[in-house]
């Protein structure tokens, strides 16, 4: 029995007109912890995610608990032919200690900046104006180290509860006590040799 070769052409054609193409590049679903800055077109990159928080031991050292701590990252890139900014915004909510009664206590941030990525350790110290974040060598942006930064920076040097929470309460409604200090004076003329 012979077998039989059989063809199949199926036409189609296309209507672009009216059709809205999209020129920039699609936004990431997820925020990879390395972006290599130099590759690729100019122009803006975007992505989003969680950051967890075993990934950024300098913060992770600052909380007291870790239940109910996120990290939650909007990130934006844009390269020119000049300038590379990235522009994190950034969500924060991390249990700290409160320094007044020791206990754990939430700190929420919502972070906001515009960062100039260098190549260069002089170009970090050159622009004064404004944030500058040093990439590695090869052009290579470490964006949780970066993020990592920017929560340093903004965390309470003494982190306290609120003034109407029971820890402010205890603290604002203490009475008052008017000790009587001694003299200092009075402490000098005792020793005074007398004559």
């Amino acid at each position: 029995m012979k077998r039989r070769k059989v063809s199949y052409l199926i036409g189609f054609s296309v209507d672009f007109e009216g059709l809205h193409l999209y020129h920039r590049a699609a936004m990431s679903t997820g925020l990879p912890r390395y972006i290599q800055v130099l590759r690729g077109q100019g122009g803006e990159r975007s992505y989003s995610g969680r950051i967890a928080l075993d990934e950024m031991p300098r913060v992770k050292a600052c909380v007291f608990a870790e239940q109910s701590s996120s990290i939650e990252v909007d990130f934006e890139l844009n390269r020119t032919r000049r300038v590379i900014e990235a522009e994190p915004s950034i969500r924060v909510t991390l249990q700290l200690q409160c320094q007044r009664c020791m206990d754990s206590m939430q700190w929420q941030a919502e972070l906001t900046n515009k960062i100039r990525l260098v190549m260069d350790e002089e170009a970090v110290a050159e622009d004064e104006q404004q944030d500058t974040f040093l990439m590695q060598e090869d052009g290579l942006l470490d964006v949780y180290a970066l993020v990592e930064d920017e929560i340093i920076l903004a965390l309470p040097i003494a982190p306290l509860h609120q003034a109407d929470s029971a820890c402010g309460e205890q603290s604002f409604n203490k009475p008052v006590v008017d000790e009587e200090k001694p003299n200092p004076f009075a402490v000098l003329a005792a020793l005074k040799p007398k004559h």
